[in-house]
C-alpha cells in the first residue's frame, strides 16, 4: 500500500493504487471533458442481494475530490480542507409514480445506516453516497477501503429492496414489513 501521511496528501492517482490493493479496477477519468482534474471510477457487476449478481448491469463507482469539481469548474475553493465524495449509483430506473414509495423507504433505510446515505435524484435515480471531509486530503487507505466495503455491504443487502419498490415489483408496505436479516458477503 503507498505511503500516506498528511505530509503526503492522496491524490486521485494515489486512491487508484489503494484500491488496486484490493483488487478494485479503478481508473481516473477526467472529471468533466478536457479538464486536468481527475476522479476515481470503478465498474463491476451489480450483485442482486446477497447471493448473486446480475452481469448484464454495472455498478459504477465514482471518487472524487469536491475541490477538484469546483475548480474544473473555474470555481474557488478552501485551500485546507476538501471532502473526498464516494458515490454508488444503482443502475435501474425509479418509475414516476413509485419516487414517493421510494423516498419513503429511502428515509426508512437512512435511519440506520452507519455510513453514507441512500438519495432519490431526479436525473439520476437512486445512488448511495457518502462525503469524507478531509483536511489537506489527509486520507487513510484502510480506513477508505473499509468504509467503501460498509457502502457496497449496504447497497448489495438493500438495492434489491429499493429496486423492487422503483419498479413496482413490490408494495411500499411489502418491503417495510419484511425482517431485516443481512447475509454475510459470499468468500
Amino acid at each position: 500500500m503507498p505511503t500516506i501521511s498528511p505530509s503526503h496528501p492522496v491524490s486521485p492517482e494515489t486512491l487508484c493504487q489503494i484500491l488496486a490493493y484490493r483488487g478494485y479496477p479503478a481508473q481516473l477519468a477526467p472529471l468533466t471533458q478536457g479538464s486536468a482534474f481527475q476522479q476515481v471510477v470503478v465498474s463491476g457487476p451489480y450483485r442482486i442481494g446477497p447471493e448473486a449478481s446480475d452481469p448484464e448491469r454495472v455498478l459504477v463507482l465514482t471518487l472524487m475530490y469536491m475541490n477538484d469539481a469546483l475548480q474544473s469548474l473555474g470555481k474557488s475553493v478552501e485551500s485546507q480542507s476538501d471532502i473526498l465524495q464516494i458515490y454508488l449509483r444503482l443502475p435501474f430506473e425509479v418509475l414516476a409514480a413509485q419516487q414517493a414509495d421510494v423516498l419513503h423507504l429511502i428515509r426508512a433505510y437512512n435511519a440506520f445506516l452507519p455510513l453514507g446515505h441512500f438519495e432519490l435524484q431526479a436525473d439520476q435515480g437512486i445512488c448511495c453516497r457518502y462525503r469524507w471531509h478531509t483536511f489537506g486530503r489527509d486520507v487513510d487507505g484502510m480506513v477508505l477501503l473499509e468504509s467503501l466495503e460498509t457502502m457496497l455491504f449496504y447497497v448489495e443487502q438493500l438495492g434489491y429492496r429499493l429496486e423492487a419498490v422503483a419498479t413496482g415489483q413490490r408494495s411500499l408496505a411489502d418491503t417495510l414489513n419484511d425482517e431485516m436479516q443481512f447475509q454475510p458477503p459470499p468468500q
